[in-house]
Order: structure tokens, then sequence, then C-alpha cells
């Protein structure tokens, strides 16, 4: 890896939006950390597949458990990325979770009757995690005077345009781009970026077979804000 390579993390990274993000970085010359939950608790790794495609494709890429809603993870690859490559450039935040989809006979859970479980479980992934991720980043980005932070959210969560359903979901994107303004507001005068972006209706498992562009698609809005 050359020493002026761009280093990027990428969150929830081993399928759908997370990877075509991750391969759309590395064809453009970054060395990319995927990130990603364990699929399956017997198979501790399998995200690692995912970066091994990659490197198989001659890209610069390697792999790191991390739960977001786990503190200690978060703490140990902000050491990672410290001590491995002693900076980072992009932090792309897509890891994201819309439990409250359709219930009991196809009806379209609503905000009087979403439980705050739900909601709680939404938060702590949606919101809490990429605010955490930021704020254990950030450090590093003053460091070196550069970042660029991308938050994939979505249309659900914009104020003036709120629509009706998936509480918890809308809730949830809606405080992601506040921390996003909030952020950027902080770093007024650093080289360091923040910004929200809306893919789109992407077909992956949280968007759905029906939706009306694939991930590669998407992942072009979120490399432009990187």
């Amino acid at each position: 890896m050359k020493q002026d390579t761009r280093i990027a993390l990428v969150t929830g990274a081993n399928r759908g939006i997370g990877l075509a993000t991750s391969t759309l970085l590395a064809s453009r010359g970054m060395h990319v950390i995927l990130t990603s939950l364990p699929l399956d608790p017997r198979d501790p790794a399998p995200g690692d597949e995912a970066a091994a495609s990659l490197k198989r494709r001659g890209f610069s890429t390697d792999y790191h458990l991390l739960d977001v809603t786990k503190p200690s993870d978060i703490v140990e690859i902000e050491k990672y990325v410290r001590d491995e490559y002693g900076r980072l450039d992009v932090l792309v935040n897509n890891a994201g979770v819309m439990l409250d989809r359709r219930i009991a006979g196809g009806i379209m859970p609503s905000a009087f009757d979403v439980d705050l479980d739900t909601i709680r479980k939404t938060m702590e992934i949606n919101v809490y995690g990429p605010l955490e991720m930021i704020k254990a980043f950030i450090p590093l980005m003053k460091k070196h005077n550069y970042g660029r932070i991308v938050n994939v959210s979505s249309y659900m969560g914009k104020m003036s345009s709120m629509g009706a359903g998936r509480p918890a979901y809308r809730m949830s994107k809606t405080a992601l781009n506040v921390i996003t303004i909030l952020a950027s507001k902080e770093l007024e005068g650093t080289n360091i970026k923040v910004n929200s972006v809306h893919p789109g209706w992407v077909r992956t498992r949280l968007g759905g077979p029906n939706a009306t562009h694939d991930d590669s698609y998407a992942a072009q809005s979120v490399v432009w804000a990187a």
C-alpha cells in the first residue's frame, strides 16, 4: 500500500450498499476497511469473505468485526485503525436497520402502536452507533486535518416531507440528520466534512425486491460525498 493511500472505513460492509460502497471506494484507489456484525454466531467473521473477494480483484482491503452498539467494539476498531494505519480519511456510517416493518395482517405500524423496545433498538443502531463512531474518529481526523464522514440516511427522515408509518425508522433517520448538522457545525473551519446521503430506494434486504435502484447505483452518491 502506498504511503499516500487514503484509508476508508465502512460499517455494515459485508453486503448491499455497504459492500457496493466499499467496492467503489477501493476502485478509486483507497484502502477500505470493511466492518460488519457476524451474520451467524457460529461464524465469527463472515464479512471476511467480502474483503477477500475484493482482494482477489486487486483491491486493497481488510476486514474487522464491528457491532456499532458495543462501546468496546468501537474502542477496539479505533485502536486498530490508529495502530495499523495511523489515520482515517473516510468514515461511512452505513450500518442500519428497519425493525418496524409491516405487522400482522400487512398493516404498517403507526406511531400509536409501535413498541418502545423497537424504537430503542433502532436508535441504538441507526443513531447512537454512528454518533459514537464519529466521536471515536474525529480526533484522528483532526490530527491529520482531513476527514470525510458520510451518514447513510433516508428521505423518510426528512422533516419537510415526513409521512406516516415506520415511526422508529423515520425518527432514527431524522436524528441521524441532526447529528450530521451538529457535527458539521462543530467542525467548521477544519478540513473535515460531514454529510448525510439518501441513496434512493435500493434493492437490498432492507429495501426489498421491488425497489427502483440496485446497490451499485446507491453507492455512487455515498462515494461522491466521501
